[in-house]
């Protein structure tokens, strides 16, 4: 018997939290697992106590809510590392999102299958109204997918498994500098392949993430994919010698930009769609350069620490 901890860091989005929690309690549990789910409340007052501790009880599994108030994504992922401390394995999701009920299922056989140290399952994006469905065929929300049992070499905190033995080992953390940022989970996964360790892709692990209005324009879409072209800088800046950094975002920097100016003319042909794969392009190569030159894209920063 293994224990298994799902970790949900929520930062004021009530309702997505009961949704994700409506679609956890149908989730198919493997025998030979021991299952509990924290909720990481990265609010600065413990505004979502009772709406875990109410639901929680309908749950057919323990569900432990933890208050942490140090604000930032790398904080509140560095909550759930050490909530984690004694367990088997960690599996993180989204508040965002909502599972399949053969999710848990498909996550723990992989990881059964292939020992990896990660495996990362895909995120299926949503919209609430079909005429919006032309922005999830674009690259500016599309999330990649690849065959059950794919190696990968790295993965984000929206749907993965992760063994703790490996981490307690290699003492690996969340940079707590990129708590704004966004990204600190691509350098994460990076460092465990640094470290020897091994990720797989479980096709068949899903979860589903509706992309509400505020995020379907075009301002929202393309600083996104901005910070994606940031994050790949910051990485490189954190893995690799200077020099080798350097040769690296400059060529994913210009080779990001020629797939975008080819891609453009296509736009007569798919219209918004063919504009939109073009701009996610141009706008990873700007973010890539922004890095290269030491610039940062606080996504995630909040307006009380703007205001200090």
């Amino acid at each position: 018997m293994k224990s298994v901890i799902i970790s949900i860091c929520t930062y004021r989005r009530p309702e997505e939290l009961r949704e994700l929690f409506k679609t956890l309690k149908d989730i198919r549990i493997p025998q030979d697992i021991n299952l509990s789910v924290r909720i990481i409340d990265n609010e600065e007052t413990p505004v979502a106590r009772d709406l875990v501790e109410d639901i929680g009880t309908r749950m057919p599994w323990l569900a432990h809510y933890v208050h942490e108030k140090d604000p930032g994504i790398a904080p509140a992922r560095n909550r759930a590392l050490s909530e984690a401390q004694n367990e088997d394995f960690l599996v993180f999701v989204d508040d965002d999102e909502t599972v399949s009920p053969e999710w848990l299922e498909e996550l723990w056989a992989v990881q059964k299958r292939t020992n990896a140290h990660f495996v990362q399952g895909p995120v299926v994006p949503t919209v609430e109204n079909e005429e919006d469905e032309w922005w999830i065929k674009s690259i500016l929300f599309a999330q990649k997918t690849f065959p059950d049992g794919t190696p990968r070499h790295e993965a984000w905190t929206n749907n993965v498994m992760i063994n703790m033995a490996f981490i307690r080992e290699h003492n690996l953390r969340f940079d707590p500098a990129l708590r704004f940022d966004g990204g600190e989970d691509t350098l994460f996964f990076r460092e465990i392949i640094q470290q020897g360790g091994q990720g797989v892709f479980a096709a068949n692990a899903v979860v589903y993430e509706v992309q509400p209005k505020g995020r379907l324009n075009w301002k929202w879409a393309i600083s996104r994919q901005f910070r994606n072209g940031n994050t790949r800088a910051m990485c490189a800046k954190r893995l690799q010698s200077r020099l080798q950094a350097t040769l690296h975002c400059l060529a994913r920097s210009a080779a990001c930009a020629g797939v975008g100016v080819v891609l453009l003319p296509l736009a007569l042909i798919k219209g918004r769609i063919g504009v939109a794969n073009s701009l996610a392009y141009i706008a990873r190569s700007a973010g890539v350069f922004w890095g290269l030159l030491g610039k940062r894209y606080l996504e995630y920063e909040r307006e009380t620490e703007k205001a200090a």
